[in-house]
């Protein structure tokens, strides 16, 4: 567990004790205010993906931003228990929930709040069926539609329309739609794929998920939700006919990773980290290792100084390169604001984020289902 040392609210937030997970307010009201005036305008609505950040309070404040289903998406079971028992009366888990135990936990789940899960299999569907009907409570099911770049004999609108008419049969199941996410055609990393490519490959996705609407709708099964997965092109996949909500994100606090598609947002959550070393010129260390910002996708960048560049991260610590002008500006003891690449990866390591305003901290909030894999 974080053991953080509190600091009065009004302090400054050079104050706190690094590392510490660190949101700019300001940038994050920008950022919900822009995407959710977007999705008020708009025919689809936003269903945030709460698992990027873990933290109830900012779910509560994406969910009050308005453009909204009413409702917010995670990628955990238990990340779906922890924003239940604060308050979200409307959780849809982008992922498939398959052992006896976790079986289990959904259904009594599903008597505190609308759950909505995903499943891709009968064999998956017969034990949902089982688990349901033994806690005599109804499942609501999404159905996946994978991207049709594989050789198969049935293409993704056939199979979805068979895995539906499937879960009609079961009494314990109910089917309200399809989901799908674009981005998952395109190669990782997907910053070495061009703006066209992305545009390009998530169209075709998007093409498939209307044709998957149109052939169930054929087959005689209402479609509720037609769910796309996607915060990069969310306000594509808005405008497409039939689609009802976007489960999107990473835009409320914005990490290095994704900054570059959406220049109309503002990066709003930093590490703060203390410079703990000028071992030789050229080179400085600061305490935000791997498990302060998180390195499986990529490396942070230093936001508050120029001429100053990651390097590599050790388990504590952080590597830094400095050219010519931050020789000499860098100390010992100076705060740096590292931006972390992956949002995800980064608030995952911590318990609590610090609000920033203007310089002071104006709130704290739990990061309450940091941890939550099972």
């Amino acid at each position: 567990m974080e053991r953080p040392i509190f600091k009065p609210l009004g302090s400054s937030v050079d104050e706190l004790d690094t590392p510490a997970l660190v949101v700019e307010l300001d940038a994050l009201e920008h950022n919900l205010s822009t995407v959710h005036t977007f999705f008020q305008q708009a025919t689809a609505k936003l269903r945030p993906m709460v698992s990027t950040h873990c933290c109830p309070t900012l779910a509560h404040k994406q969910l009050a931003a308005g453009g909204t289903v009413g409702g917010v998406a995670v990628m955990t079971l238990g990340q779906a228990e922890v924003f239940a028992a604060y308050g979200c009366r409307d959780i849809t888990i982008a992922n498939t929930v398959v052992t006896p135990a976790k079986l289990r936990r959904l259904c009594a789940l599903a008597r505190q709040a609308e759950i909505t899960v995903v499943a891709d299999h009968p064999t998956q569907l017969q034990h949902m069926a089982k688990a349901a009907k033994d806690q005599e409570i109804l499942l609501r099911i999404l159905v996946p539609i994978a991207p049709d770049n594989q050789p198969s004999s049935d293409s993704p609108s056939v199979e979805a329309v068979v895995l539906a008419q499937a879960i009609e049969r079961m009494p314990f199941l109910t089917f309200v739609g399809i989901t799908a996410s674009p981005m998952s055609l395109l190669p990782i990393p997907i910053a070495d794929v061009s703006d066209t490519d992305v545009e390009l490959m998530s169209r075709q996705q998007l093409q498939q998920l209307a044709e998957t609407r149109t052939a169930l709708e054929h087959a005689g099964i209402e479609v509720q939700v037609v769910s796309v997965g996607e915060t990069i092109i969310y306000e594509e996949a808005a405008s497409v006919a039939g689609v009802t909500e976007v489960m999107a994100g990473i835009y409320a606090l914005l990490d290095a990773h994704h900054a570059p598609y959406w220049p109309h947002l503002q990066p709003a959550v930093h590490v703060l980290t203390t410079v703990t070393s000028r071992p030789e010129p050229g080179l400085a260390i600061t305490d935000a290792g791997q498990k302060a910002v998180g390195i499986d996708l990529g490396l942070p960048q230093v936001t508050s100084m120029t001429g100053v560049e990651t390097t590599g991260l050790s388990a504590e610590h952080c590597r830094l390169r400095l050219h010519a002008s931050a020789q000499t500006a860098l100390q010992t003891g100076q705060k740096l604001w590292l931006r972390p690449w992956d949002l995800g990866t980064c608030t995952n390591l911590y318990d609590l984020i610090w609000g920033v305003r203007q310089g002071k901290i104006e709130t704290s909030w739990p990061v309450a289902a940091r941890g939550q894999y099972r």
